[in-house]
């Protein structure tokens, strides 16, 4: 990374109970594989943690890559709860 790098860096760090370690991480493998047909996306890595409870991701885009307009795996609903504000 050095100024002339015009990627935006993104860094995550979820902290999961034990057992949904792995599936987090399969989650996240998962929707990496479908943000890598977005011509945005510049890459991402997952990393879990020895502990058993923490991941972490870190990831470049371009600018114009939002990764909110992006699908979530379903099964992401089973570790974040959505919420919508009215």
């Amino acid at each position: 990374m050095d100024r002339s790098n015009t990627a935006i860096i993104g860094l995550d760090l979820y902290t999961v109970a034990e057992r949904h370690q792995s599936g987090l991480v399969d989650a996240i493998k998962e929707q990496i594989t479908s943000w890598k047909s977005n011509s945005y996306f510049v890459s991402a890595s997952v990393h879990q943690s020895l502990d058993g409870v923490r991941v972490f991701t870190y990831s470049q885009r371009q600018p114009k890559f939002d990764h909110r307009s992006l699908q979530r795996p379903a099964v992401f609903s089973e570790f974040f709860r959505l919420t919508r504000c009215s």
